[in-house]
Formats: C-alpha cells, structure tokens, sequence
C-alpha cells in the first residue's frame, strides 16, 4: 500500500524530505496509522487500546527513568551506531544505553508496581 509508484514517487528510496511541502490535507491522508490497522470491516477492533497502550508505556517509562547514552571506562558517551536489521520490519540493531531510576521515589514505584504484577 505504501509502495504506490502514483502516490509516492521512487517508493523504495527514504526520502522523508517529501513530506516537507505538503499542503493541509495531505498529512490526514498519508496518516499510518491507516495502515497500521487495516481497513473496512477487518480493521483492528484493538487499535485505540493498542495505540492507548503504547503511549502509556512510554509516558511511564519517561515519567520514572532517565534514558542517556552509555559510557566507556573512562567516562566518555558511547554513540550508538545507526544500523538497522533487514526484514519485513525494520527496527533497530542492539545498542548499549543507560537507563536508571529518575529518583528514589521513582525506584520504589517501581519496585512496588513489578511486585504488584508478579502477585
């Protein structure tokens, strides 16, 4: 569906620069999130709690950690590469980050939320 050589020219090529003059109604048009969940009378009766889902996740996730960049031994940033796995989807290859607690209060929330699950 996203490979349409009318809708978007050299459609196997990133070129995200072709979003940057769009007028008013092409944002609602190209939206993936019509994609993502098909279409018509298959379309994904889960999709508002699996998009609700995910954003909580991550709200939660940048309420209670800090996520920075590893270091080395001595002290320095370690850049992660940016390589990506090939597949039917794309994501990203392993990469060392640090991520700790943003406080005490937020460790023991956390703690008290993964004894709550495992209960």
């Amino acid at each position: 569906m996203t490979r349409d050589p009318a809708t978007y020219p050299d459609p196997d090529r990133f070129l995200p620069e072709r979003f940057l003059q769009v007028d008013a109604d092409t944002p609602a048009q190209f939206d993936p999130m019509k994609l993502i969940f098909g279409f018509g009378r298959r379309i994904c009766s889960g999709r508002t709690f699996a998009d609700s889902f995910v954003w909580l996740i991550a709200a939660h996730l940048l309420a209670t950690m800090v996520v920075c960049k590893a270091r080395n031994a001595a002290g320095e940033e370690i850049t992660p590469a940016a390589e990506f796995a090939d597949g039917l989807v794309s994501h990203p290859l392993p990469f060392e980050c640090d991520i700790h607690p943003r406080s005490q209060k937020a460790k023991e929330l956390i703690v008290l939320s993964n004894l709550e699950t495992v209960a």
